[in-house]
């Protein structure tokens, strides 16, 4: 019930980043980093715990030099469903000033499959992007982080009836049904297993 309590107040330090955190004095001390889609640079934060999980205090740390850098495009979440009615989470980066209904779409499935897509920033997401590429990055069954049923989802069948790889279509044509993105200009890349699903697709 504390780190019920306790979480929402770390995470709205950055509220829009991406949070990890590690205990340290005995579980009294909190370092919180955030990662953030648009920008190389995380944030980190010292915050000193109460012995009853209540927070006391919270200080800035600076852990590398300040450089000046571009902002990028943030990610926006995006939950669409899939063929058999799965919802599927994942992430679209949108270039700015572009009509998207022309507009080339990539999507770009983790490796893995046993990892996820995080809204932190990629250096290839951000060349494509600015290339005026709209690119997906879908967190297909089989991914982390949203409990263990959604990892078991795929069953092992990565065949020829691949879920992981209709979760990826269904993405690309929800975005297309929804005029992000033009049905003639769709790509597939990844490395890992993204790459298998890329050359599946």
């Amino acid at each position: 019930a504390a780190w019920q309590q306790l979480l929402p107040k770390v995470q709205a330090l950055a509220p829009t980043g991406s949070m990890q955190l590690q205990l340290a004095a005995q579980n009294r001390v909190l370092l919180a980093s955030f990662s953030f889609s648009d920008r190389q640079q995380q944030q980190h934060w010292r915050v000193q715990i109460s012995p009853q999980g209540q927070l006391l205090q919270a200080q800035p740390l600076q852990l590398t030099p300040r450089r000046q850098e571009k902002p990028g495009v943030p990610a926006q979440l995006l939950v669409w469903i899939s063929s058999d009615g799965e919802a599927i989470p994942g992430y679209v980066y949108l270039p700015p000033g572009r009509p998207l209904a022309q507009s080339p779409i990539i999507a770009l499935p983790h490796g893995g499959p046993f990892e996820q897509s995080k809204p932190e920033y990629n250096v290839l997401v951000q060349l494509l992007v600015n290339r005026g590429f709209i690119v997906l990055q879908p967190n297909y069954r089989s991914s982390t982080g949203f409990g263990r049923r959604f990892i078991t989802l795929a069953r092992g069948d990565f065949g020829q009836h691949n879920p992981a790889l209709q979760d990826v279509l269904s993405g690309l044509d929800w975005l297309i049904k929804h005029g992000i993105g033009d049905a003639q200009q769709q790509a597939m890349i990844g490395h890992s297993f993204g790459a298998y699903l890329a050359l599946q697709g």
